[in-house]
Parts: C-alpha cells; structure tokens; sequence
C-alpha cells in the first residue's frame, strides 16, 4: 500500500511530466468536449436554481432575489417556467402564469422560419467563441492530481500567457485572469475551474471594464459518458459600462435533476 506521501510524489511527478504544449492540448480537448456537452445539454430538462445579488461600490448588499424554474420540453421546444420566487412556490395563478408564457415561446419558437432559428442558434454560439481562445490565451502549471467525486482528476494552475493578443473582445479578459482547474483524467472533460481577476481589464475598446475582485467558479457532473453537464455555477463581478456606469453584482446558479428528454427534440421539419 502506497503511503500518502509516496501517492503525493508519484502524482507530482506525473503531472510535470507533462510538457506546456502537452497541457495546452489536453485543455484544448477540454474546451471542445465542453462546447460538445453543452450542445447535448438541449436534450436535457433540469430544475435550476437562481440567487442574484446586487451590492453598491462599497460591498454593501442592496438587493437580492431568488427563483427556481423547471426547464423541460413543451412540443419538443425547451423552455423554462418558475416554480418558486424567494423560497416560495408560486401560487397557482401565477404558475398557470408562467407556464402559459413558456407555451408561447416553444410556438414563437416553432413560428420562426429555419433561418430564424439557424441565426439565433449562430449568435449563441459566437457569444461563447471567447472560450475557444483559453487554452492559448494562459500558460498552464502542474499541481498534485486530486479526485473529485470519486474519479481521478489532473489539477493545474494558471496565468496570463505573456505577449499574447485577443482575438475576441471576451479574449481580453484573459489578460488579467489566474486560477485552477480540474480535468477528467478518462474522460479529458472539465470537472471544475475557479478564476479570478487580479487586475483590471478593459474590453470592447473604452465600452467596459472588468474590475479586479471579480471571481468565477464552475463544477460539473458527469450526466452520461461523455456528457458533463453544470451543477453550480458562481460570479461576483465587478463591471464599468463605458467607464461610467458601476456594476457590482453575485450570481449563483444551481442545477440538480438533469434528465434526457424521453422524445427527440423538435427538428422544426
């Protein structure tokens, strides 16, 4: 039997065998097996859970507010309708409420045309075309591999990588980022990643600036083979809208109840 000491060394040793460019591969993987799951993530209903917070330029709480929603299928089309505001479960009319208007989006949904679909579908996917960009924005360290719920997981730390150039306005946000993350050993897919701005980041020009403080954590579940899928989500940000308007807010997001749709989604053939 290994002693934790000699386990620590042996699972050093293995993860700096890895070269920078080894690592940076991996990552990439990750960020594609990521962009993957989160295409099957349309077959899956889940109830979420949401916790906005809104704090004033001292750190002061100003408000705050929660709500669940089912997310599920409704002909096929998946929408979302809240079952609770606060704590508390909405009261039948207001549910009847809620699920009406998630009615009526899966048939506006399904009135679109097939371009109409293809280029909301498009523009949801150039908005996160910035996380394409992270395995060659950072330069990634080898710590000691950890299990995260039962399975073997690869830890590395990282930085901003020096010189280099964005090529999105989200890429600029890397220039100011460190933090961890956790990758499936087996399955080469993201487990876990915290992050944080260390210093303050200007994007879109003069549109915005991300301030320092602001952090980011992410964890995911294994769903099905080859299917990661979110089980907590958490930014505390701090935000200048052109330079002027202060943004200081928390949001924590929890998922639980992940389910693949009985029924094929709707094709729109």
């Amino acid at each position: 039997m290994r002693t934790p000491l000699i386990a620590l060394t042996l699972s050093l040793a293995f993860a700096q065998g890895e070269t920078p460019v080894e690592r940076r591969e991996l990552v990439r993987d990750a960020v594609d097996n990521y962009f993957r799951s989160a295409k099957l993530m349309r077959e899956f209903a889940v109830v979420r859970h949401t916790e906005r917070r809104e704090f004033d330029g001292g750190g002061k709480l100003k408000s705050s507010e929660r709500w669940t929603q089912h997310i599920d299928f409704i002909g096929g089309v998946r929408v979302g309708w809240t079952i609770e505001r606060d704590g508390k479960p909405l009261s039948p009319g207001e549910l009847a409420m809620s699920q009406d208007a998630a009615r009526q989006e899966a048939a506006e949904w399904k009135a679109m045309t097939p371009r109409q679909r293809a280029k909301i579908l498009a523009k949801a996917e150039k908005e996160a075309d910035y996380l394409k960009e992270f395995p060659h924005a950072l330069v990634f360290s080898a710590l000691p591999d950890e299990a995260l719920d039962g399975r073997p997981a690869m830890v590395w730390a990282f930085k901003p990588k020096p010189g280099y150039k964005a090529r999105s306005m989200g890429g600029r946000a890397y220039e100011g980022v460190v933090g961890k993350l956790w990758l499936d050993k087996e399955e080469r897919q993201l487990m876990r990643l915290e992050a944080e701005v260390v210093r303050d980041v200007t994007v879109g020009g003069f549109l915005a600036k991300i301030e320092k403080g602001t952090k980011f954590e992410l964890s995911q579940a294994r769903v099905e083979p080859g299917c990661w899928l979110p089980v907590k989500q958490s930014i505390r940000y701090g935000a200048r809208i052109l330079m002027v308007k202060g943004i200081h807010r928390a949001i924590d997001t929890r998922y639980r109840e992940w389910r693949r749709s009985p029924e094929p989604p709707w094709s729109g053939n």
